[in-house]
């Protein structure tokens, strides 16, 4: 039906424009099939839009013939959240910590074998200054593997995890990112993350797998708001060590704090579709 509905839109001699938000589309039923469909999608198209240079990068890669349709980028837009209160983000740091000096790593959202939970415990439990390590681990588990989350959570020690299993509404999960003191993705796969938009426009650090959507954004705002570790290093104990020193070696000052709310700005929607429309423009001149 889609495909009916792009042809007759062709057939009007309207343009169609593609937005790829995931290169490579997962739990797909009938893969032969999809690639099929896309093939005709790709044939129809006048123009990609990007999220990020490594999406566009793994696009061409997989199909070269794409790189004849004109392309843009217009990066995931930051979210609209509320105005911190600090009153309410000590009292869930309170909730959170046990009222005990730590740090605390944040692994929140819907838990889903992509995320790769099984990297949460090769993290310290000391940090470098000798501050126990806590783990928040909040979100309702995927339905579709009940075990494998289980498995991986089950390795941590019961004194360094905390646990929230129901589903976050929306200013329960904005409270939790910005009373912890860094949120982990250490995603296996993926081509944009709106997630860390969502983490960074609550003004919270990140820690992230090797994978290119997050050295992107590493390239575009480096510390201290983004770190990158390898998530397929063979001592991935001391990877994590590492990338967790060198958090807590930097500061969040007024020039980073500056650096972000610039970098937030050039993402936002009003300036994407700023840029959507000279896109369209040139496309029908």
């Amino acid at each position: 039906m889609f495909l009916v509905y792009l042809l007759v839109t062709k057939l009007l001699r309207k343009k169609i424009v593609w937005t790829v938000h995931d290169v490579r589309p997962s739990r797909v039923r009938h893969p032969r099939l999809l690639n099929l469909y896309l093939c005709c999608v790709r044939a129809l198209v006048d123009a990609y839009v990007f999220m990020s240079p490594s999406s566009e990068a793994e696009f061409k890669e997989i199909f070269p013939r794409a790189g004849k349709r004109a392309t843009w980028h217009v990066p995931h837009g930051p979210y609209p959240v509320s105005t911190p209160s600090p009153q309410r983000q000590g009292e869930m740091r309170e909730r959170l910590s046990g009222g005990t000096n730590c740090l605390l790593v944040g692994f929140v959202g819907d838990l889903r074998p992509y995320k790769n939970a099984e990297v949460l415990a090769y993290l310290p439990h000391k940090d470098s200054n000798g501050r126990d390590v806590k783990i928040v681990v909040a979100g309702a588990r995927d339905p579709c593997d009940p075990t494998e989350i289980e498995v991986a959570l089950s390795c941590i020690p019961v004194r360094h995890l905390v646990r929230i299993r129901e589903r976050l509404t929306d200013h329960c999960l904005v409270d939790i990112i910005r009373a912890v003191d860094v949120v982990m993705l250490p995603y296996r796969r993926g081509s944009n993350s709106g997630f860390s938009m969502l983490v960074l426009s609550c003004g919270q650090r990140l820690l992230c797998s090797a994978l290119p959507m997050f050295e992107d954004l590493r390239n575009r705002l480096g510390s201290p708001w983004v770190y990158i570790f390898n998530h397929r290093a063979e001592n991935l104990s001391a990877e994590l060590d590492t990338g967790l020193s060198r958090l807590q070696q930097d500061t969040v000052d007024i020039d980073a704090k500056l650096r972000l709310g610039a970098f937030l700005d050039d993402c936002s929607f009003d300036h994407g579709a700023r840029q959507l429309r000279v896109l369209y423009e040139r496309l029908i001149t």
